[in-house]
């Protein structure tokens, strides 16, 4: 997952510089009949890399629910209330980082030229033209991946919080919103 970690048995690590140090978190886990089940429904549904990314997006809360508090649980999370819309909203505000989505994204492209490149038969001249302009492309683009790799890396931005250690984007986004939350 990428701003929280699932333990074994698929419980969210609870730390307190780590999830429990973000306010909208912390009020989920605080409410009572809400607490760690809440915030991993809410992780799960939201995280772009959780394992419900590939279903449908207006069935993934009902599947997560679903799961996290079985068929017949009588108490589950209300998601339409104040605080977990709050805790959906930071979620998805921590966890964009614009320079990783274009990471992911010029290595598809690569992918793809690589593959489309090796899919040439050389055999006349126009076909040895397409052949290089692939393999100039592939170049420009691997010099863009290291160089974002490079700026993730300088940035301190390479993902969740680790070790229970906030990393600098984490910390920076968070201050910025406690500067815009008091001018407000």
């Amino acid at each position: 997952m990428y701003l929280v970690e699932l333990n074994k048995i698929g419980k969210v690590v609870i730390s307190d510089d780590g999830v429990a140090a973000i306010p909208e978190f912390r009020d989920i886990l605080e409410t009572k009949g809400y607490g760690e089940p809440a915030l991993r429904v809410i992780a799960l549904i939201t995280d772009y890399y959780s394992l419900y990314r590939h279903r449908p997006r207006k069935d993934v809360s009902t599947f997560v629910i679903r799961d996290v508090y079985g068929r017949d649980a009588k108490k589950t999370i209300d998601l339409t209330s104040e605080k977990c819309k709050a805790a959906i909203k930071k979620y998805e505000f921590l966890q964009f980082d614009p320079y990783r989505e274009e990471l992911i994204s010029t290595n598809k492209i690569i992918q793809i030229s690589v593959r489309l490149k090796n899919s040439l038969d050389v055999t006349d001249e126009l076909v040895l033209q397409q052949v290089l302009t692939y393999t100039s492309r592939i170049e420009r683009f691997e010099k863009r991946l290291e160089n974002l790799k490079k700026i993730i890396k300088d940035d301190g931005s390479s993902g969740p919080v680790k070790d229970a250690i906030p990393l600098f984007r984490l910390e920076q986004k968070l201050l910025e919103q406690g500067v815009r939350d008091e001018n407000n």
